[in-house]
């Protein structure tokens, strides 16, 4: 504990930390939003899968990915000794990632006989990387400091650059989506993204220097993955918090998967979906000084339930408002608005459940309970990205077939989060009961 609090205490960051670890949000979100927003539009439109079998796989690396989570966490905390610090495992997964990033869009072209495995593998493979990096950038949250308003502080920051992260992958995405279905571009534009990712990302491993140590755990105080396992599931705040995410990532998250699809039908070009998102990333950048102000003099469970509601907000604007560029942008923007408030109290709330299991049980699980929920996380959006999937085969949607309508498209957008919104109410209560 005193190793943990000589790095960690209730008192502001510097600056130049704050900026330098929460960038590493913004190589993260290269990596996680190209596939996110375009990866099911290469696999359907580009490499010509149906979408179901496309959503399909996508959905199996992320389980994968969820999988894996939970034992990478346990393996940090477990072999602290080992990895000494954050920082060293960031360092050393770094190239590995970008390399299989980059493999993603173009191991399927090198094996064009064999597309589904080459897919297959090399979504494993750049799933395990991402683990590494994702685990260590995220339980840096819980280690830097033990201030829960300098949390909210630093979850604003690592929005902020993730969605700087988003607005420099439209950039980079928008040529290439304007050219011919052809597979070339988008293995170029996974190698210029691998780049700017491995610059950003050792940015801020300088950044975090000597910080970031790694809680030494004595072999009495450490206990077995099952043991700590069941600590975590003993830990009621975690458990509400979990079914939470599980709704935000399943459901709220769904409209920018859409976005690719729904423009190509009623814009009039895939290329339009990047206006819609750009819509929404600068929704999420100008509502941060907002949702921070107002969980300064609100409190965190009265901003989140706010934020809930701007989002019903937008899924009805997109619902009944005349479809149009102007009305599409304008919905976008604002459930972006809404959902970094939703996002921003998430990653403020999760150092707070690991205090109450320090409490509780006397031991942290720093990377481990991220281990648990990143994956939940990663499991939901892989569901989601299912999801989507199975909606645009039921409509009819062959990627390659311009011959398309897209009845169902825009209910899906906006009735399944507005379902989890009126659900989501539920754990939030519960939370602020027992916190």
């Amino acid at each position: 504990m005193a190793q943990r609090m000589a790095t960690s205490g209730a008192y502001p960051l510097p600056q130049t930390l704050r900026i330098g670890y929460s960038s590493g949000n913004m190589g993260k979100s290269l990596q996680w939003n190209t596939v996110e927003l375009f990866y099911l539009y290469y696999l359907t439109d580009i490499l010509g899968l149906p979408p179901a079998l496309a959503g399909g796989l996508i959905f199996l690396t992320l389980v994968w990915d969820g999988l894996s989570d939970p034992l990478a966490g346990f393996l940090v905390d477990r072999y602290s000794h080992f990895f000494k610090s954050y920082r060293r495992i960031l360092a050393c997964s770094i190239p590995f990632c970008a390399l299989a990033f980059s493999g993603i869009f173009a191991l399927p072209v090198l094996f064009p006989t064999h597309t589904i495995a080459a897919v297959l593998v090399a979504g494993l493979l750049f799933r395990i990387g991402y683990t590494f990096i994702d685990i260590a950038h995220n339980s840096l949250l819980a280690n830097l400091t033990s201030d829960g308003h300098e949390r909210t502080v630093l979850s604003a920051y690592r929005f902020f650059f993730s969605s700087v992260g988003t607005l420099l992958l439209l950039w980079l995405a928008a040529p290439v989506l304007r050219q011919e279905t052809t597979a070339e571009p988008f293995v170029m534009f996974s190698v210029m993204v691998g780049v700017a990712y491995l610059l950003v990302m050792y940015s801020c491993v300088a950044a975090i220097g000597r910080r970031g140590q790694l809680q030494m755990v004595s072999s009495r105080r450490s206990s077995s993955m099952g043991a700590s396992f069941l600590e975590l599931l003993q830990n009621r705040y975690l458990m509400w918090l979990s079914l939470f995410v599980i709704l935000v990532s399943l459901f709220v998250t769904i409209m920018p998967r859409f976005a690719v699809f729904y423009s190509k039908e009623y814009l009039g070009g895939a290329e339009q979906s990047t206006y819609l998102v750009a819509a929404y990333t600068l929704g999420q950048l100008l509502s941060l000084p907002c949702w921070l102000r107002t969980a300064k003099c609100f409190g965190k469970y009265h901003t989140v339930k706010l934020a809930l509601m701007v989002f019903t907000g937008a899924s009805l604007t997109l619902l009944f408002a005349p479809v149009s560029f102007i009305a599409s942008a304008l919905a976008f923007f604002i459930a972006g608005f809404a959902f970094a408030g939703i996002n921003v109290i998430i990653w403020s709330l999760l150092p707070d459940a690991i205090d109450i299991n320090e409490q509780l049980f006397g031991r942290r699980h720093e990377a481990f309970t991220f281990g648990i929920i990143v994956p939940l996380m990663k499991i939901c959006a892989g569901i989601s990205a299912a999801l989507v999937g199975a909606i645009l085969a039921l409509t009819g949607y062959q990627g390659l077939d311009s011959e398309w309508t897209a009845f169902g498209i825009k209910e899906a957008m906006t009735f399944l989060p507005l379902f989890a919104v009126l659900l989501a109410m539920i754990p939030l209560t519960r939370m602020k009961l027992l916190h």
